[in-house]
C-alpha cells in the first residue's frame, strides 16, 4: 500500500514538472508567467507533502527535487533573456 502511494505520488510529481516544462517552452515571452506558473506547481506539490503515508525521508527528497528545479528553471530563464537580447542586437 506505502509502496503504491509513493509511486503514484512521484508520477503526479513527475506530470506536474512536464506541464510546467511544456507551459515554459509555449510562453517564453514572460519571466513573471514561468514564475506564477512554478510557484502553482509547489503548491500543488505541497499538498503532498503533508500526506502522512511519506516517510520524512521521501518528504525531504521531493523537496531537493523541487529546489533543484525551481534553480534550473532560473537559469534556464536567465538564459533565454540573453539570447533574446543576443537576437535584438
Amino acid at each position: 500500500m506505502l509502496l503504491k502511494n509513493v509511486e503514484s505520488t512521484l508520477q503526479i510529481a513527475l506530470k506536474l514538472f512536464k506541464n510546467f516544462k511544456i507551459y515554459y517552452l509555449q510562453c517564453q515571452s514572460s519571466k513573471h508567467q514561468i514564475f506564477a506558473q512554478l510557484e502553482k506547481n509547489q503548491k500543488k506539490l505541497s499538498k503532498i507533502f503533508t500526506m502522512e503515508e511519506l516517510t520524512p525521508r521521501l518528504q525531504r527528497g521531493l523537496q531537493r527535487a523541487l529546489q533543484r528545479q525551481k534553480v534550473q528553471n532560473e537559469n534556464l530563464a536567465m538564459t533565454t533573456d540573453t539570447v533574446e537580447r543576443i537576437r535584438q542586437t
